[in-house]
Order: structure tokens, then sequence, then C-alpha cells
């Protein structure tokens, strides 16, 4: 349908409230448009004007098809009502201007175009308009001529104004170096006036790649295509391949292996799309290969290499490829990949040769992956050592690994990546008879406090920790770490999530799926528990995973729920949910058809139920808060000051002891007391302001949502000290004795 043009004041304030988003129609008027049908599109960007929000950029389409149609008068109305919604519209000046000069108002055109320059010295196509000198547009801040030049060639296009397009490209061409694009835009360009076009098709095949990153190059290339310029099949893939039509790109990057054989980034792209998208993994290293074999580009080395990381090549294999170039190279990744199939190939020796031969640049998200395949030669000889009882050796291998050479340009920001050294390091010392060194690290590993899922710590930081519980005799403590970071390894294994953050400049073409990253990651960690459940010394109570979990971690259901949710039924959690289910017209029209209840009555117990849900949870919390201030901090307290007078009687009786046992377990005491008097505060704060006076519906929610969120902290931290604290100080039969004793 047509609009009558006018202001967009004019447009009645019951229709407007007809259009429920006016970026619906503003969006559906693109498409519209990129398919030619500019009449339709038309219609729908004067709809899309009757919402304020979407009048701008509505309009300015709209004006720019009425300069396309030569209807300046429309143009320059549409345009002012643009300007007044938002003066710092871009295109805006330009329709105005060129509308004005087609009408042959070159003052008033010369007017816009100076105030729209004084207000944006930088705006391209003004100064352009301006008449300014072709050898002096360009300022010295401006590193991309040729796609300056372009950008300003598709406003134009999108206006419309092919002979101003064919203007621009063709005075410029001598300063802003033509590329395939600005070649082929020009092509365009002379075929829409309907002009020769082969001059501008030949230097296509020949000029500099340059980028496509443009949607309306889409239309360009497809042209081009259809002209049969060769070189159009790579660029239009590339450009389907960034809006993710990956089907479309790969026939394209297909097609160009044929059109262009000797273009080493046809394969490239292909094998990246094949691999990534297409679902042919099998046909990416031939094509790499293929590319490789034409090209000494370093960053198609290094995808090569990637690639076969990715189809768990042998490192001997990545060796062979790289290290007869080593001396050649120059990327910092290729040496850190060298160095790394070194490691896998159980060649530390080399690997360290390999990262000490070369100068690194120091760079935010490379620094860890230099220093861990570094500090891992390391590791490995210790290991090996380790192994053959010589421990005086492997310890002066572990502290080796410890320091970083400056040439590497890396660092370890996060003291988590040294614990597996310190680990080793404090085994090392107890086996050579020094305790008290060992059990001072072990210590410090133990007061590491992290969320053991963070990807961005030492993920295997909690199995460290649980091996250094036991060197100290803690071995409840240990069970407990383990078991919890089960529990939360397990929910993570299964969520959905876009891929794992990571910030490093080496870019990674063929990328893994999120979800089989995920289940690598968390897969990996749940080994590491299964390894530390499997030790079957008798002497192990396992406390921490939970009596109530089965072997894969989760609780066990009844088979009733399992058939439950076989058929789809529901399953509620708690109470706070259920309770609204009660009183589901379809549940109370059952009762009443049954004669259980009548609707009064069953309305009735409804409003019951929740009173007697809210009252048992505020008395539950009351006296949770009651055994928290009254006997559970004051017992904690108590076992502290055992402790620190046992340090102190210890060090009168023998100074040289270091109670690094006492010292540590009276400090974690001492956080967790405090958090646990933190927490509970709370929680009475929370029953202090309970909406007393609100729907018995909110309070129901209240209570679930702070009041029972703030008892499940506290019971957690409770938990946590009464793993800690001595069972003769406990005020509290413990789970242990609850569950074992007779």
């Amino acid at each position: 349908m047509a609009v009558a043009s006018g202001t967009v004041s004019s447009l009645s304030c019951s229709s407007a409230k007809r259009i429920p988003s006016g970026d619906a129609y503003y969006q559906l008027g693109l498409i519209l448009e990129a398919k030619g049908k500019t009449d339709e599109a038309y219609d729908y960007y004067r709809q899309a004007a009757w919402v304020g929000s979407s009048v701008s950029k509505a309009m300015t389409r709209t004006a720019c098809i009425d300069l396309a149609r030569s209807d300046y008068e429309e143009a320059i109305a549409h345009t002012k009502q643009v300007l007044t919604h938002d003066a710092k519209n871009p295109l805006a000046p330009v329709v105005l201007a060129l509308s004005y000069r087609a009408l042959g108002e070159t003052e008033k055109a010369d007017d816009v175009i100076e105030a729209g320059r004084q207000d944006d010295c930088f705006h391209m196509l003004l100064r352009w308009l301006s008449g300014m000198s072709e050898a002096h547009f360009f300022s010295k801040m401006d590193s991309e001529p040729a796609q300056t030049t372009l950008d300003m060639a598709f406003d134009l296009l999108s206006m419309g104004q092919a002979a101003q397009t064919e203007k621009l490209l063709t005075s410029f061409g001598a300063h802003c170096g033509h590329t395939v694009m600005t070649a082929l835009t020009l092509a365009y360009a002379l075929h829409l006036q309907g002009k020769p076009e082969d001059d501008a098709l030949a230097a296509a095949e020949t000029a500099p790649v340059g980028d496509t990153v443009r949607l309306g190059e889409i239309a360009v290339l497809q042209h081009a295509l259809a002209s049969g310029v060769k070189r159009a099949a790579f660029l239009l893939g590339c450009e389907y391949y960034d809006k993710r039509q990956y089907e479309l790109a790969g026939k394209l990057f297909e097609q160009s292996t044929h059109d262009e054989p000797d273009n080493y980034m046809t394969y490239r792209s292909l094998a990246i799309a094949c691999f990534s998208h297409l679902g042919r993994k099998a046909e990416a290293m031939p094509l790499m290969q293929k590319a490789l074999s034409m090209t000494d580009s370093e960053e198609v080395l290094y995808e090569t290499v990637i690639l076969m990381d990715q189809q768990n090549a042998a490192p001997e294999d990545k060796i062979a490829l790289l290290a007869p170039r080593a001396a050649s190279m120059h990327r910092d990744d290729l040496f850190v990949e060298l160095a790394k199939a070194y490691n896998q190939a159980r060649q530390p020796e080399k690997a360290r040769e390999t990262l000490l031969g070369h100068v690194f640049t120091a760079c935010e998200g490379g620094e860890h992956a230099i220093a861990d395949q570094y500090m891992y030669s390391f590791f490995q000889q210790g290991m090996q050592a380790e192994a053959a009882g010589d421990f005086e050796t492997a310890l002066s291998v572990f502290r080796q690994a410890l320091t970083l050479p400056a040439t590497l340009g890396a660092g370890i920001w996060n003291r988590c990546k040294y614990v597996p050294y310190q680990y080793q390091i404090a085994v090392c010392l107890e086996k050579l008879g020094k305790k008290a060194e060992a059990d001072e690290i072990f210590c410090t590993i133990l007061d590491i406090e992290i969320e053991f899922f963070s990807k961005m710590h030492l993920r295997e930081l909690p199995w460290y920790q649980a091996l250094s519980a036991e060197h100290l005799g803690l071995q409840q403590k240990a069970w407990n770490l383990m078991g919890k970071a089960k529990r939360i390894w397990t929910a993570e294994l299964d969520k959905v999530d876009n891929g794992f953050f990571a910030t490093t400049p080496f870019f990674i073409s063929f990328a893994q799926p999120a979800s089989e990253l995920r289940k690598a990651y968390y897969g990996y960690l749940l080994g590491l528990v299964s390894l530390y459940q499997a030790d079957e010394r008798p002497n192990k109570v396992n406390l921490g995973v939970g009596v109530y979990l089965n072997e894969a971690g989760k609780v066990p259901l009844l088979e009733v729920v399992e058939e439950a949710e076989r058929r789809g039924l529901a399953n509620l959690a708690n109470t706070a949910q259920a309770l609204p289910k009660y009183i589901l017209p379809k549940n109370i029209e059952l009762m009443t058809r049954q004669g259980v209840y009548s609707k009064e009555e069953i309305l009735s117990r409804h409003e019951i139920h929740m009173e007697k849900y809210c009252k048992v949870i505020r008395i539950e919390a009351r006296t949770l808060v009651d055994m928290v201030q009254h006997e559970i901090l004051d017992a904690v307290s108590a076992y502290e000051d055992r402790l620190c007078g046992t340090v102190l009687r210890k060090r009168q009786a023998a100074p040289e002891i270091t109670c690094h046992v006492e010292k540590s377990l009276a400090s974690t005491l001492a956080i967790r007391n405090e958090e646990l008097l933190e927490e509970v505060v709370a929680l009475k704060t929370a029953l202090e302001t309970e909406p007393a006076d609100a729907a018995m519906e909110e309070r129901v929610t209240y209570y679930h949502e702070v009041v029972e969120a703030g008892m499940e902290k506290v019971c957690e931290t409770v938990n946590q000290l009464e793993a800690l604290t001595a069972t003769r100080d406990w005020p509290y039969p413990t789970f242990y004795k609850l569950l074992f004793s007779v």
C-alpha cells in the first residue's frame, strides 16, 4: 500500500498504535530492496517511519529511493524529516545536496555540503562533493584509501547514483589504488547505466584482492560471476561464508579451485569450510596440503598444524613439517607448536632448545602458551627422574621450571599455574626426609581458593589439593574436595554455551564445536575424580562424594521418577513450584468432578498449605540461626583457640617445629567462621524483613527464593566447618556418626 507524503507527525496516533515494531517493517524493507522489489520496500519503509524509534533510518531509505527515482522534491522533503529527528544522520545531507544539484539549486547544495563538513570534517562523501582535489583527498591517517573509496561508492549505489559512482571510482582510481572490488564495482556501475564494462572487468582479473566486507558487494560479485570473471567465485564465497551461508560458500570455493587453480587461498578456504561447517572433515587435510605446497605463507603453515592437532596427528608428523622450516620461521605461535610437538614426542630438551632459540614478543594471551610448554619440558624430565628414584635430580629439575627466561616474553599471572610443580617439589622433599618443608608447600596449595570450574585458572587444582591434604593427613578434607569438584563438574558437563573465554592473538581457523570442547574439558576433570576414587586403600572413607550420589555423581532416581521423565510428566523440584499447580483449573475440575473436594474446599486447602509452608520454613530458619549463634560459632572458635594454643606450646618446647598443619587449619577455620557469621546475619535479616502484609503467593515465593536460599548458604558453610573441626569440639552428631556408628 502507498502512503501519502507528509510529515511523520501528521500520521494518526491510532494508526501508529497498530504498528507493533517499526524495526520489523524496516528490516522487511531492506530485504525487499535487496531483492530488487523497490516499490514494496518503499511502502514498508514508510510504515516503519510511523514508529518514533525507526523514523531516521526508515525515512533515510525512503529518501534514497526518491533520489534514485529522480523524485527530487520528495527526496528533499523526506530528508528534512530525517534531519529533524537525527541531525547527525550521515546520508541525509548527501541525499539533500544531490537532490538540490539535480534541481539546479547549486547554492543550496553548497550550503548543505559546507554545513555538513563543518559538523564532520571527515565526512568523506561531503568532502568529495565539495570538489576537493582527488590528489589531496585522503588524509594521512587513512591507511586504506581503496576501502574508503568503496565505502563512498556503495553509499552512492544505495541512493541509485550509478553515474556518480562511476565518476568517483574513475577519478579516484589513480590515487586510491584499484583492488578487485573497486574494479568490479566500477564495472557494475557501468552495467547499471548500460555502458561498456569490459575494461573494468578485465582490470579485476589482475588487481590486488583487498577486503570484501559489505553486504552490497554481493550484488556486484554476482554480476561479475555472471560476466565470467573467474576471481568472483572466491570473493563471493568469502561474502557468503561471512554471512554464515556455508553451503553456498562451499560450492563457490569449490568452483574457485577450478577457476583459479593457482590461487592457494581457494584450497585453504575450502578446507576450512569442509572441516568446520560442511561435514567433510576428511577432505580438509589434502586441501590444506595442496595450499601449503603453493605458498610459503606462515599463516597457512600454522593453520595446517592446527588442523593436524584437530585430527590427532602424531607429534612426529608435526615435527617433520615444522623442524625443517624452523630456520626461516618468524611467527611465535609456530615455535610454540614445534615445542609442543617435541614435548608430546617425549623430547623435552628439544622443546626447550626450540623455545630458547627464538626471541618471543610479549603479548597478552600468548604468554601462558609459551610458558606452559617451557615449564612442561622440565615437568617431563622431573617425573622421569622421580620414577627412577633420583629425587635430588627431580627436585632440581622441578625448581628450574619456576624460572622463565626473559627471551620467552612470557610469564605466569596466576599462582595456580605453579601448583603441579610445587606439588612435585613437595613430594621430592618428603622423599628426601624434609617433611617440614614439604608440609609448608602442601599447606600453601591447600590454601588456594578459586572456583573449581574456572577456565582462567588451573583446572586440576582440586586434584592437587586433595593429594596435598592426604600428605598432611587430612583424609576427610581430601574426599570433601574431590566430592565437591565431582558434583560441580558433573553439573557443568552437559551445559550448553558458545565456548570458553580465551584471550589469544593466535587465530584458530579450524574451530571445534563448543559442545565437544566442553565434554573434553570436563571429561578430563571427571577422569581425575575417578582416578582418585579408584584408590581402594581401606583407610579411605568417602564422606565428601556424598552417600546419596550414584556412580555417575548424580542423585539416583526412583523408577517412578524415571518413568515420569520418559513420559514427559512434570517433576516439580520444590514445594514453592508445586503449590500453584494445586489450583490449576484442570485440577480443580478433576477433584470437583470426582467428588473429592468442592472448589471452595480446594481453595481453602491451598491457602492452608501455603501458610503451613511459610510457617515451617520460618521455624526451620529460626532454629538454624539459633544453632549457629549459640553453638556452632562458639564451638569453632574454641577449636581455633585450642589449635593456636597447640602452636604456642610446640614452639616453646621446640622452636624448630613449623606447626604448618595447625596454622593452616586455624586460618581456614577463622575465615569460614567469619563467612558463617555474615551468612547467618543475612538469614536473620531476611526473616525480620519478610513481607508479612503481602499476598500469600508472594510470601511463598519470598520464603523459597530468599529464606531457603539463605539457609542453603549457611548449611553449606556449616558442613565445611564440620569437616574441619575436631569431632570432640563439634556440638552436634557428625554425619559420620549418624551414618556409620552403631
